[in-house]
């Protein structure tokens, strides 16, 4: 019927040839126009959901690597110095992984290094405190060896003596 048709009218040469008209069914056309309604809303739905897959995968890449070092700092910060953060990338975040390291490497170092001047130390006021307080040469000598012996941080066995020379000849003066 001719309700049912679109009729279209181009005029050919500006109107001086003729005009062209081109009919349409207009069924044939809602048909058409909801067949692209359906196709773009699937399109628009399937962009949606690869942005939210997007969203999810890059958002777990960046909370990762923060999670891991906020972890990390909490253990130094409780005086574990052993752990390292995995460095997984060249930006920021790696970057500052790999300073992270660094820092709790030299942080571990420098605790040895504060153990061993500790220990030193406690060596050496046991045996101000034996040397001030006894008169016999003999307890004082023990006192140093079983300092000396006792204290792992300076990697010698549990065992020692001490020899005093007195002119060409040593004598054994204390054991252990």
């Amino acid at each position: 019927g001719a309700n049912d048709l679109l009729d279209i009218a181009v005029h050919v040469l500006q109107g001086e040839t003729g005009i062209v008209h081109l009919g349409i069914s207009q069924d044939a056309m809602k048909r058409d126009i909801d067949e692209i309604i359906k196709f773009m809303s699937w399109l628009i739905a399937a962009i949606m959901l690869a942005g939210l897959i997007a969203a999810a995968v890059l958002s777990r890449a960046i909370t990762r690597p923060v999670s891991r070092l906020a972890a990390a700092v909490k253990a130094v910060g409780s005086g574990e110095l052993d752990g390292e953060v995995p460095v997984s990338s060249d930006d920021e975040i790696g970057e500052l992984a790999g300073s992270f390291n660094s820092m709790t490497r030299e942080l571990k170092k420098r605790t040895g290094e504060l153990k061993r001047i500790n220990s030193e130390l406690t060596i050496l006021q046991i045996i101000s405190s034996a040397a001030s307080g006894t008169m016999k040469l003999d307890e004082l000598f023990t006192v140093v060896l079983n300092a000396v012996t006792n204290y792992s941080i300076l990697r010698v066995a549990r065992k020692g003596v001490i020899f005093m020379i007195d002119g060409d000849r040593m004598k054994l003066v204390s054991q252990t």
